[in-house]
């Protein structure tokens, strides 16, 4: 009897060295493997507790593609000022407009994912070695209440400090009173008015 005991506290032990172990290789695959092999590069916002929902921020992918164009058409008013506006060119490769051909490759979009569906964008690239800009900022309207253009907005003001900016602009309507609250809340400040638009700005510390 005492033999048995023995015997079974020795598996116990065992298998738990074996499941350490296997956990132990799967983490050091997940940190150490190519990102090419990895399905979608993402940011994580905020690390969920157990039975919390998942919110990540992934860069945007062509399947993204009907969903973001979507939000255009939704808000076209509230986010260009030009009706013919190249959403496509923009996209595709990762510019502010087809004009600004110094910026060419240089403006990230990122889609913010909440379990998985996708629920908002942001696009942003530095305007000089200081200047940060912020072109995009947008939630889907069902999804809109729950912070996530707040956190959007932080995100982008992350990134674009690992850039190197000192200083970030973002500009909406003028006509956006929603969206000028949460710049302010943010720590933003108008700068200009122009052609239906508010500039602010904001240092970054």
């Amino acid at each position: 009897m005492v033999h048995q005991k023995k015997g079974n506290l020795m598996n116990k032990k065992l298998l738990s060295a074996v499941l350490i172990s296997i956990s132990f290789g799967l983490g050091y695959y997940y940190w150490h493997a190519p990102h090419a092999e990895m399905p979608a590069i993402r940011y994580m916002i905020a690390k969920p507790a157990p039975g919390d929902m998942t919110i990540d921020m992934r860069d945007y992918q062509a399947s993204d593609h009907e969903f973001v164009m979507q939000l255009f058409k939704n808000d076209w008013y509230i986010l260009l000022s030009s009706p013919t506006y190249n959403v496509d060119y923009m996209l595709e490769t990762h510019s502010p407009n087809n004009y600004e051909t110094e910026y060419t490759g240089m403006m990230p979009t990122k889609v913010l994912f909440v379990d998985n569906k996708p629920v908002g964008f942001c696009s942003y690239f530095m305007r000089s070695h200081y200047l940060g800009h912020i072109l995009f900022i947008i939630v889907a309207k069902e999804s809109r209440g729950h912070g996530y253009s707040k956190q959007l907005v932080r995100y982008c003001e992350q990134e674009l400090k690992k850039m190197g900016a000192q200083l970030i602009k973002i500009d909406t309507r003028e006509e956006n009173l929603i969206a000028q609250k949460l710049y302010t809340g943010l720590g933003y400040t108008e700068k200009k008015r122009d052609h239906g638009f508010v500039t602010l700005s904001k240092k970054i510390m």
